[in-house]
């Protein structure tokens, strides 16, 4: 019934799958309970533990580990802090760097064999995420770059380039290129913008806007700041940047 793929999933996602056998036989016990409805599962409790985030219903049949006394803990080798990691990264590659953690996280999530079969371009609906595997995906990342990431994330930032973008603005603000991040805002305006429909009130807001970005940038290039013009003399270069004059 599962490809490897797909159990893969279950394996990660505790949820051990039943025989055809078993199936049955828990068909024939719920059919004689009185609870209308009855939901079978086999859960393996040691990947339980090992995920990070559970929901209280879960986390309730997980047992807490022990808490480490500080001679223990400093016998474990820690790994360094992924934002030392990242830091010891080259500037200009970190945000391949980035991309190629997303990927990753992206193949394991989805029960791809490796990250190189995941398409940093392509939409995370499109490669195939769900609800579930999307807060998956924010678990996963949340745990290991320690950044606080809500459970829309890849909604908000519907591409693993788009993602790795956010998360290099998380991690190294002072690196990200502010246009850059202009238009990435822009590509998620022109998403959103697709399923709007026909506005008159969107196109006359953004032709507002388009019209003060010229504005600016028409005064700049002359040498003239915005700072000194009156307010008439503002409206009257949005004005003829719309043509209403």
């Amino acid at each position: 019934m599962f490809g490897d793929a797909g159990r893969a999933k279950l394996e990660r996602s505790a949820f051990v799958p039943f025989t055809a056998e078993s199936g049955l036989d828990l068909f024939d016990v719920a059919a004689a309970r009185p609870e209308p409805v009855l939901l079978p599962l086999q859960l393996d409790t040691a990947a339980l533990g090992a995920q990070a985030g559970l929901p209280p219903l879960f986390a309730s049949l997980v047992r807490a580990p022990a808490r480490r006394t500080a001679e223990t803990a400093s016998e474990e080798p820690a790994g360094p802090p992924f934002a030392q990691r990242l830091g010891a990264v080259p500037a200009a590659d970190r945000g391949e760097f980035l991309l190629d953690v997303v990927r990753g996280h992206v193949a394991t999530v989805l029960g791809h064999g490796s990250a190189a079969d995941i398409e940093g371009g392509r939409g995370f609906l499109d490669l195939g995420f769900d609800s579930l595997t999307a807060v998956e995906l924010r678990n996963r990342l949340t745990a290991e770059t320690g950044l606080r990431l809500p459970a829309t994330l890849i909604f908000d930032h519907p591409s693993p380039a788009d993602l790795a973008a956010h998360l290099l603005a998380g991690l190294a603000p002072e690196e990200v290129d502010a246009d850059a991040a202009v238009l990435a805002e822009l590509d998620r305006l022109e998403r959103v913008l697709e399923g709007a429909g026909d506005s008159r009130r969107i196109t006359a807001r953004l032709e507002t806007l388009l019209a003060r970005r010229r504005a600016t940038q028409t005064a700049e290039e002359s040498g003239d700041g915005l700072d000194a013009a009156t307010d008439d003399e503002i409206f009257d270069l949005i004005d003829n940047e719309l043509g209403l004059s």
